[in-house]
């Protein structure tokens, strides 16, 4: 089993609640977006719902959001949601409708699903608004298991790609 497997199965394993899972996801996702070279590049910071909204004058009730990035190098914040669901979960756009809804409006320039499933989807094909999908098991396995080349620098992995990327 690799290293990620291990994590998310002790996820699975002590969370008592599915929201209790969920935040346990969320923290992983936030400090990989937070420390992952190829994300700092991409992302200035990265805050959870609740504190994002609380800054910025939001309800802090979950509104679907788990987390807001500031983009780096561009004006706005992606929306992120994070799923965590078994591998074999077919992300559909039902799964997503309520994200989407909160998404659309300003300050949100993009959206941005993280996700524990292996299975393809069409969320691009079910909904006119762009979505960035990032499935956490090849990006993460590269930084959990390894992903450095023999001089020790870190390169992004073909399997590490975000599978859908403006």
């Amino acid at each position: 089993m690799a290293p990620l497997d291990d994590l998310l199965h002790s996820y699975r394993d002590s969370a008592v609640t599915e929201r209790e899972k969920g935040t346990y996801f969320e923290r992983l996702a936030r400090a990989y977006l937070k420390t992952d070279p190829i994300q700092v590049e991409e992302y200035s910071e990265v805050w959870s719902w609740a504190d994002w909204a609380a800054d910025n004058g939001w309800i802090q009730k979950d509104l679907v959001i788990d987390l807001v990035a500031k983009l780096r190098n561009e004006d706005g914040f992606p929306a992120i949601q994070c799923k965590f669901y078994q591998a074999t979960h077919r992300i559909q756009k039902s799964d997503i409708d309520s994200f989407i809804s909160a998404s659309v409006k300003a300050p949100f320039a993009r959206r941005v699903i993280i996700d524990t499933t292996e299975v393809p989807c069409s969320i691009e094909d079910q909904t006119s608004v762009l979505v960035r999908r990032g499935r956490v098991q090849p990006v993460l396995d590269d930084n959990i298991g390894g992903g450095q080349t023999q001089s020790g620098k870190r390169e992004r992995r073909p399997s590490g790609k975000w599978d859908h990327e403006p």
